[in-house]
């Protein structure tokens, strides 16, 4: 039964005093010892009894199971609050004040970063020519790609960590033996430009290196928007899809941080400040500005991300990002072309699991493959492309053929481009080549798949 005080009933102020704390041991607010209890202790407390702490870089983490399946978020994330929060109100009956967490944060801070250094990401980690997908369903299944096959591993199995933003949405469980060739019936794009599609696609699962940004262009109602949706979807579907132009570095950055794929819609023009960021994004950058209430402690984002945009026309003006990126025009639709919503994302549900199952394929042969594709050292040696690409043939699918030859052929790329594969082969022997101002010719060797 609650009670309460009546200050005016009490003449002098130690007997104000006694009967507060009377009453606080009425209400159960002090220990057995008469001490007032404190709430970040307790909090601290609690936190290593239900949490595992450690760090990534210099970013702590923290860990918990839920329904089976262990789940990870940044130590500052609201979930992490509420999961200890929760606890605490649970065993002491009411709720931890703000400042009470503050100084709790601060404790569980220190903790998290003398612990162990785990590998966190978002949707996709690489190493040492392994990548993993984050699935993001229930289960916390994850795809183990190698050079050999991919394989799905359950939640224990997994030696990395993935963190998860509100607007992620689950990938289907691949089908083994898929193929990236019903891809072709979904998407508005010529046979020129479908393999850049395909490459752009496994250039979006490599973390550690670069991948070129797609440019989507064309006419009014050609179906660009829709396009890059399904691109998106295909390796990295979240609910905030495509997303506007920003309004500010720090912005870019941020949005970045919280989602694999960077897609950007109905861009009408590029000014130089967002040029310079998406280049940055795409080869991989850093930014550092000054944490909220300090004067000199500062906050580093770094970061790498596959960026897709769509416009009606060609927005790069500049050449160092037309050099980081890949040109696909989206082919007009005739009226009988078009399908409904409904109609359209129920086909591309039906194909999604031997999408991504071809998908994975590629890449599990790319990893294979990639020191068999090599190029002229090029005027920026920093920049210069990784060998790891697209393989063809029988291997990807692609071709009606399996008896497709691929021989020596003088090629015509841009200077920085991560494609230096076949696929960007195919590009340059149709001479479709944008942006020839800033582009050398360049010589790969291809050798077909065993």
């Amino acid at each position: 039964m609650n009670r309460i005080l009546n200050l005016t009933a009490y003449d002098s102020t130690s007997e104000l005093a006694d009967a507060a704390d009377e009453f606080e041991r009425e209400m159960g607010l002090q220990n057995r010892k008469g001490a007032r209890p404190n709430q970040a202790a307790q909090l601290v407390e609690i936190g290593p009894e239900i949490l595992e702490l450690f760090h990534c870089g210099c970013e702590p983490y923290a860990s918990y199971t839920a329904d089976g399946c262990l789940q990870t978020f940044a130590l500052r994330d609201q979930r992490i609050k509420d999961r200890v929060g929760r606890q605490f109100e649970s065993r002491y009956g009411n709720p931890p004040n703000k400042d009470a967490w503050g100084a709790a944060f601060e404790s569980l801070r220190w903790r998290a970063l003398d612990g162990p250094e785990i590998r966190v990401g978002i949707r996709v980690l690489d190493e040492d020519n392994r990548i993993w997908l984050d699935l993001g369903n229930d289960k916390r299944q994850v795809i183990e790609i190698t050079a050999s096959a991919w394989r799905v591993l359950e939640a224990a199995q997994v030696p990395v960590r993935f963190v998860r933003t509100p607007d992620s949405l689950p990938l289907p469980v691949p089908q083994p033996g898929g193929s990236l060739a019903g891809l072709r019936a979904l998407i508005n794009v010529d046979d020129v430009d479908f393999p850049l599609v395909c490459g752009w696609l496994c250039g979006g699962l490599r973390p550690s290196i670069a991948c070129a940004a797609m440019v989507v262009t064309g006419a009014h109602r050609s179906a660009k928007t829709t396009l890059c949706r399904i691109l998106r979807r295909l390796i990295d579907p979240s609910r905030a899809d495509m997303l506007v132009a920003p309004t500010s570095e720090e912005q870019v950055m941020l949005t970045a941080n919280n989602q694999w794929v960077l897609a950007l819609e109905n861009m009408s023009t590029i000014p130089a400040w967002f040029s310079d960021t998406l280049c940055c994004i795409v080869t991989g950058a850093a930014r550092t500005t000054r944490k909220l209430y300090t004067n000199s402690e500062l906050f580093s984002i770094s970061l790498r991300r596959p960026v897709i945009i769509n416009s009606i026309a060609d927005v790069v003006a500049r050449g160092d990002l037309a050099d980081r990126c890949l040109n696909v025009t989206a082919q007009p639709l005739s009226h009988a072309q078009r399908l409904l919503d409904a109609d359209l994302w129920g086909r591309f549900e039906q194909v999604w699991p031997q999408l991504l199952g071809g998908l994975l394929d590629c890449c599990s042969t790319a990893l294979r493959r990639q020191q068999e594709v090599s190029a002229r050292p090029c005027a920026r040696p920093l920049l210069r492309p990784h060998r790891t690409r697209m393989a063809t043939g029988r291997s990807t699918r692609l071709e009606t053929s399996s008896s497709v030859r691929l021989r020596t052929a003088p090629t015509v790329l841009p200077e920085c481009s991560p494609c230096l594969d076949v696929l960007s082969a195919k590009r340059a022997l149709h001479e479709k080549v944008t942006h020839g101002s800033t582009i050398q010719a360049r010589k790969i060797r291809l050798m077909q798949p065993a």
